[in-house]
């Protein structure tokens, strides 16, 4: 795959295939190296990229991802171990560090 960038549009779109062909109204395209996939992605069978799932992560030109610790997990696309967390803890939108879960007051 690739992006082609259509200036009469100015859009960039992402494409299929592995050929660059030349264009007749002045898009420009780039090709997406298939060699390898970036960290947070592994490669499939059929050399598609794709992200890690939840509880796992991968560095760049991963095969397969790996798996978090025991009590662990991510979020899909994580690029280090570092990313894994405990599972006790969720992220608050508004704040880029863990806090710890807590559980509701049960009304009767």
């Amino acid at each position: 795959g690739g992006i082609t960038y259509e200036p009469r549009l100015r859009m960039y779109t992402l494409r299929e295939g592995t050929e660059l062909k030349d264009s007749d109204n002045g898009e420009t395209s780039w090709q997406l190296n298939s060699d390898s996939c970036a960290a947070g992605l592994y490669m499939m069978d059929n050399g598609e990229c794709e992200y890690c799932p939840e509880k796992t992560w991968s560095e760049e030109g991963a095969s397969s991802c790996n798996e978090c610790s025991e009590g662990q997990t991510s979020y899909s696309g994580s690029d280090s171990q570092d990313d894994c967390f405990d599972e006790s803890f969720e992220f608050d939108s508004d704040v880029s560090n863990p806090k710890q879960k807590t559980q509701k007051a049960a009304t009767g």
